[in-house]
């Protein structure tokens, strides 16, 4: 397994700083804080129940709206589906296995997959995308 060095691209002591900022920043006709706490949200309600799609579209929307039009090419009983293998492996500690059954999708590749369990579990995962991989000082890969 590969494992990259990781190196903070700024002062930890800049981090309150920062995280204001972008929680101020506009996305959409909201903030950023706006639209966290509206995935946040949607991933609760996925999580807790009764399924609803339009759940997890926010989620999609959110990370990427470029892929609604690949998202929407699962039925809604496969969707349910891998959402529920993904609560259910994460329940049972499998990351691995949580991508895994997200990743199935049409339109959901490991970034979307980390998105989509961010919202479910934020406290337990972290978006995956080229902001991260800047943060850390690493190169970003498709996906």
């Amino acid at each position: 397994m590969f494992v990259a060095a990781v190196r903070l691209q700024y002062d930890p002591v800049l981090i309150p700083e920062l995280a204001a900022k972008y929680l101020r920043t506009p996305y959409k006709s909201v903030t950023a804080a706006d639209a966290d706490r509206l995935i946040e949200e949607a991933g609760r309600r996925l999580v807790n129940g009764p399924f609803h799609i339009e759940d997890a579209k926010t989620i999609v929307e959110w990370k990427s709206p470029r892929r609604m039009d690949q998202f929407n090419l699962n039925s809604l009983d496969r969707d349910e589906a891998a959402i529920r293998q993904a609560i259910e492996a994460t329940k049972a500690g499998d990351v691995q296995g949580a991508v895994k059954a997200l990743t199935k999708l049409v339109g959901v590749k490991v970034k979307m997959a980390s998105a989509i369990l961010t919202a479910m579990f934020p406290t337990l995962y972290t978006v995956c995308d080229f902001r991260a991989s800047h943060a850390t000082g690493v190169k970003d890969g498709s996906g």
